[in-house]
Formats: C-alpha cells, structure tokens, sequence
C-alpha cells in the first residue's frame, strides 16, 4: 500500500510538518511506500478546458505525472 501526504504548507520545518511526522510514525508499520509531497513547490497549472483528458485520459500538462505515480 502506497501512502501519500500532502503537506500544504509553505514552512517544510513547522508544525504542520510536525504533526505529519507524528501521524506517519502512526501508520509506518503498514505501508513500506510512504511519501510526503510538498503542495507548496509544486508548479500545477490551471485548467484550461482543452477536454483532452477526456478523450485521452491525460492532461494536456504533464506537472501532475510524478504525483499520479505515487
């Protein structure tokens, strides 16, 4: 099982981070695949109505890839 976090905020070191470690110590004993995604450096661009992900099943930008992955 795979577990991702997103973790939405700017300060990588703050509480929110804090609290996160504290819930993935939580749950680590049943998942060997556990990420973390800092939504704050990601560069996601808007939609912009194109409807290709409906004929193709992707979107015309590639920034989300990596994220679907996990």
């Amino acid at each position: 099982m795979n577990v991702v976090v997103l973790n939405g905020s700017f300060n990588k070191n703050g509480k929110t981070y804090s609290i996160l470690n504290e819930f993935l110590n939580k749950i680590k004993h049943r998942s060997n695949n556990i990420f973390i995604v800092d939504v704050y450096d990601l560069k996601i661009n808007h939609c912009i109505g194109c409807r290709r992900c409906e004929k193709t099943g992707e979107c015309i930008y590639r920034d989300l890839d990596e994220l679907y992955k996990k």
